[in-house]
């Protein structure tokens, strides 16, 4: 009796002991593979710019790199505004001493200034004793072409003069009132007394003087230029004022 108790025993032990085995499960294959890794994650504000961007920025960068900020003031009693880096190109306005100017560049000899006036390139020379810097460095400021050279005549109004400036022997104080006497003349169209004037007044010839009278002073005064004779009748008059007659 006793044995077969002990026997009943023993096989409920194994019984148990065989289902604890077969409770224990074998890895799947999900748990014993070989996770991919992903890319860690990255806003579009925080991801790492290529070599193609950083030399795209760069080049915009370059492109629209501002032009240093160069200001100069007139320190002549007038000074020329051209239409180019050079005596030859065409007198358009001038301007009295004291005038400042913002300027966007600089010819390639850096002889001549270049500027923005009514929208177009513009030149003033950047002799000394016709402009002083006052602020930045015009050697930083960007090399602009010269246009092609004038080669118009005086008669329809596109000639300038080489040379044509004040004489340099005057006092400014003499300089200044010589040449109110002489715009006195034109304003008036007195353009005979106007000859005999400019000829002590600048160093350049008469057609010259003339010229950049009629067609860039006036201009500047139309209270003046309105009641002003044609161009070949007042330069008729200024020559004969010119040469003495």
């Amino acid at each position: 009796m006793k044995r077969s108790i002990f026997l009943v025993m023993l096989a409920v032990v194994l019984l148990a002991f065989a289902a604890f085995i077969g409770s224990v499960s074998k890895p799947t294959l999900a748990q014993t593979e070989t996770l991919t890794p992903t890319a860690p994650f990255t806003d579009g504000d925080n991801s790492t710019p290529s070599a193609t961007d950083v030399a795209t920025d760069m080049a915009t960068e370059i492109a629209t790199e501002p032009i240093p900020r160069v200001l100069v003031q007139v320190v002549s009693v007038t000074a020329n505004f051209r239409t180019g880096p050079g005596r030859v190109y065409r007198a358009v306005t001038w301007v009295q001493r004291g005038n400042k100017i913002l300027l966007s560049g600089i010819s390639e000899d850096h002889a001549w200034y270049m500027f923005k006036y009514a929208d177009e390139n513009t030149w003033i020379s950047a002799d000394t004793a016709i402009t002083a810097v006052l602020e930045g460095a015009p050697a930083a400021l960007p090399v602009i072409e010269a246009p092609p050279m004038p080669t118009q005549s005086a008669s329809d109004g596109a000639f300038s003069p080489q040379g044509c400036e004040f004489y340099n022997g005057m006092t400014p104080e003499a300089q200044d009132s010589l040449l109110q006497q002489v715009y006195g003349a034109v304003d008036a169209n007195d353009w005979h007394q106007a000859g005999q004037l400019a000829r002590h007044l600048y160093s350049c010839s008469a057609q010259g003087t003339f010229d950049l009278l009629y067609n860039a002073y006036l201009p500047t005064h139309p209270e003046s230029a309105g009641q002003q004779t044609n161009i070949d009748t007042a330069f008729s008059l200024f020559y004969q004022g010119w040469t003495g007659k």
